[in-house]
C-alpha cells in the first residue's frame, strides 16, 4: 500500500476510533452521527478491501459496519426503538474495528 494512502487510511481510522469512544453513543444517543460513523467505517473497509480483496477481517468489519448502519437507521426510523440490538451493533463494531487496528499495526 503506498505511504500517501497508510497516512489517509490512517486519519480515517483515527476518526473513527474517537467517535466509537464517544459516551453518548454507547448510551444510544446521537444516533445520526452514529449512522454517519458507521458509513466512514464503511468508507475505510471497502478501499482497504480493494487491497486485500480476500481478508476474513475485513469481510467481518464489513458486516459489522453494515449491520450497526442498518441498526441506526432502524432507532430512526421505527416508533418502535429496539436500543438493544442497537448497542449490541454498537459495541461488535467496536470490538471488530479494534481488531482491525490491532491487525493494521501489527502488518503495517
Amino acid at each position: 500500500m503506498p505511504q500517501q494512502h497508510y497516512e489517509y487510511y490512517n486519519i480515517i481510522a483515527k476518526r473513527i476510533q474517537k467517535g466509537l469512544e464517544k459516551e453518548d453513543f454507547m448510551r444510544g444517543e446521537n444516533i445520526e452521527e452514529v449512522v454517519v460513523l458507521a458509513l466512514h467505517l464503511r468508507f475505510l473497509i471497502t478501499h482497504l478491501q480493494k487491497a486485500h480483496p480476500d481478508n476474513p477481517l475485513l469481510k467481518e468489519i464489513s458486516w459489522l459496519a453494515d449491520v450497526l448502519q442498518h441498526e441506526a437507521n432502524a432507532i430512526l426510523s421505527s416508533p418502535k426503538k429496539d436500543i438493544f440490538t442497537y448497542l449490541k451493533a454498537y459495541h461488535d463494531a467496536q470490538q471488530g474495528f479494534l481488531k482491525l487496528i490491532t491487525h493494521l499495526r501489527i502488518h503495517s
